[in-house]
Order: structure tokens, then C-alpha cells, then sequence
């Protein structure tokens, strides 16, 4: 599909989605036309649920877009209430055992939705601190043993750089006290939480608009971001993402950022962030879901063009490559990042070819 049709889909996608977070959304101003055209897109990236939120008072309830949409709802809110007790079970022995952890995105994101249905998740990411996480490893289950998978995280690592290890102690002190099931949790603070939702979002390409949506949820006025300089804090390369995330939320979906800072509220970001994000959602799928230049993609080429393809569908967006690389988002000539990101993994991907027979 050519880039412009796919910002076009990733526009109509957005429309869709305006505020559909809130407890009264406004009503659809899309005809069903152009929802069936995004239909795949939206269901790959599970926002059926907030879709159909906004379309289940449309008068033809026999449309075929909008059962696939209902389908995605009902089944969405009865995987809600499986897997809160699929979690519980899953944190029983961390408790029991007095293992700290935070609970983050997943069911952590769908708590600031209406109702649970509105936000599908598939997994659970638990965030411990480096020294916690082998005594917590051994505690959870295999990935095999448990219907929900479970994603064991380390504080000040990866994507959790944001939460750093240095600050773990006071990081817990401001998190919010939960149940799942009858079981206790902490979820990280508004603010904590915040950063993890945005460079979630940030270092997978910023390819599932639900992710934007859960920013756009969690700022919301309502649920007590009250500390911006808390939220905004640590090096320029992290302070100026998270602040155009929010603006990306801001300008897509409609996010309130009426009770944040001038730089925030009113701040912009260079236009090709915007366009590499609808450009992504019209694609319906992004570089968190595929292996990104990997060896068993090269072993399987064959024919110049084939390279060429491969290349193509498996490198880099420029979010994602700046997320990898610490590029701040005005930094000039964006597309070096993507170099620098593939050209950081070759020797991984050499190394791999090599130790194949």
C-alpha cells in the first residue's frame, strides 16, 4: 500500500478512536464505509473494543463490520474477568513469598477504562528490581504451565530504563495500592506509570494505537497526574519523548492536556513523527511484531529483490530507531538513526550466520 494511503488509513483510524477512552464518547462522525476499510487494521491491534463503544447506537445493527466489532467487545470483556483470575494465581506466591514488584501496562492500562472489556491484553509484565527478579523467577510460573503468559521485567533496563534502579525505593513509596481478584498489587504512581506507557509505545515504532490510547487514558485530568516535574524528569533524550508522546495523544486522539506544563500543553514536534505513526497504524502491524533484520530471514533470501523486500518490510521505522539509538526527536536527519539501529545489529546477525551449519 503507498505511504499516502496509508497515513489516510491511519488518519481514519484516529477519528475513530478520538476520546473513545471516556466514559461518554461523542458519536461517530465516520461513515461505516470508512470503518470497514480499516476493519483489519483495528482488530490486529485490538481496538474493537473502543471501536464498537463508539458504534453500537448506529441503527444498521446487521452491518457486517460492526458484529465483527461486537464479536471483539464480548469476547474481550469475558477474557477480562479469566484473567484476573488467571493473575491473581499468577502473584499469590510473590506475596506469599514478600517479593516486591509493580504490576505495569496490561491490566495496570485497562483499570483507566471504563470497563474492562475496552482494553484487551494477552499478557502480564511484572517489574521487580534487578537484585528481586531471580528469587521471582523462580516463583513464577513456566511459560508453558500458565494460561497467561507472564513477563518478568528488571527496573533501569530496556524499555524500564525510564524506572531506574536508583530509584526504586522511592518509586515504590509513590505506588498506588490495587486488588486483582481479592489479591493485592501496586501499580507504579500516575506519573511512573506515565513513562513506562510512553516509551512502550515509543520503542515498538509507535505502531498500536491502543498504546496511544492508554496515554491518553492516563493523563486524563481525573486520574491524578499531579507531579509534571516528576513525570518530566531525567536526561533531555527521554524528558523530550515522553513529551511528544503526550502531544502525539494530544493531537490524534484528543488526550487533555489542559493540566499540564506550557511545554507540554502547547509544545509541538517535528511533523514526520506524526506521519511515521499513521502511516504505521494504516499498516495495521509494526516492528514490535516482527524479528528486524534477523538471520533467519537473510538465510531465507534468495533473488536481489527478494533482499530488497526483506530490507524494506524488516528495518527500522525512525521512532524506533531513535529510541535505540538515545536520537532526541529534533535531531536533523532522522533516517541516520535507522542506519546506526540496523548497523548495530549485524555483528548479532553475522554471528548467528556464522553458527549455523
Amino acid at each position: 500500500m503507498p505511504e499516502f494511503t496509508l497515513i489516510e488509513a491511519g488518519k481514519t483510524i484516529a477519528g475513530l478512536l478520538h476520546q473513545s477512552w471516556r466514559p461518554s464518547p461523542s458519536p461517530l462522525p465516520l461513515p461505516l464505509k470508512q470503518v470497514a476499510g480499516v476493519l483489519p487494521q483495528v482488530l490486529a491491534t485490538g481496538c474493537g473494543p473502543l471501536f464498537w463503544r463508539r458504534l453500537r447506537d448506529t441503527p444498521d445493527g446487521t452491518d457486517p463490520a460492526l458484529r465483527e466489532l461486537r464479536s471483539a467487545y464480548r469476547l474481550a470483556s469475558l477474557q477480562a474477568a479469566v484473567h484476573e483470575t488467571e493473575i491473581a494465581q499468577v502473584l499469590a506466591p510473590l506475596n506469599k513469598a514478600g517479593v516486591r514488584f509493580l504490576l505495569i501496562k496490561g491490566w495496570a492500562a485497562a483499570r483507566l477504562y471504563p470497563e474492562p472489556g475496552l482494553r484487551p491484553y494477552g499478557d502480564l509484565d511484572l517489574l521487580f528490581s534487578p537484585d528481586d527478579l531471580p528469587r521471582a523467577l523462580a516463583l513464577l510460573p513456566r511459560p508453558d504451565a500458565s494460561a497467561l503468559p507472564v513477563e518478568a521485567h528488571a527496573a533501569g533496563e530496556g524499555t524500564y530504563r525510564v524506572l531506574p534502579t536508583s530509584e526504586w525505593e522511592e518509586i515504590l513509596s509513590r505506588a498506588e495500592e490495587a486488588t486483582v481478584d481479592g489479591c493485592p498489587v501496586r501499580i507504579p504512581g500516575p506519573e511512573d506509570h506515565l513513562r513506562v506507557l510512553a516509551f512502550h509505545f515509543l520503542v515498538h515504532g509507535g505502531w498500536r494505537p491502543l498504546w496511544l490510547c492508554d496515554l491518553a487514558a492516563a493523563v486524563e485530568p481525573s486520574h491524578g497526574v499531579a507531579d509534571w516535574n516528576h513525570l518530566l524528569r531525567g536526561e533531555p533524550f527521554q524528558r523530550e519523548w515522553i513529551r511528544t508522546a503526550l502531544q502525539l495523544a494530544r493531537d490524534l486522539l484528543g488526550a487533555d492536556l489542559s493540566s499540564s506544563p506550557g511545554e507540554v500543553r502547547d509544545g509541538a514536534y517535528p511533523e514526520w513523527v506524526r506521519t511515521t505513526v499513521l502511516a504505521q497504524w494504516g499498516r495495521g502491524t509494526g516492528p514490535s511484531r516482527r524479528e528486524v533484520l534477523s538471520g533467519s530471514h537473510l538465510r531465507r533470501l534468495g533473488t536481489p529483490a527478494r533482499v530488497w523486500g526483506e530490507v524494506r518490510e524488516h528495518w527500522p521505522n525512525r521512532i524506533q530507531a531513535c529510541l535505540e539509538t538515545g536520537t532526541r526527536p529534533g535531531a536533523p536527519l532522522p533516517g541516520r538513526a535507522q542506519l546506526r539501529s540496523v548497523g548495530a545489529r549485524l555483528p548479532r546477525v553475522l554471528k548467528r550466520l556464522g553458527d549455523r551449519p
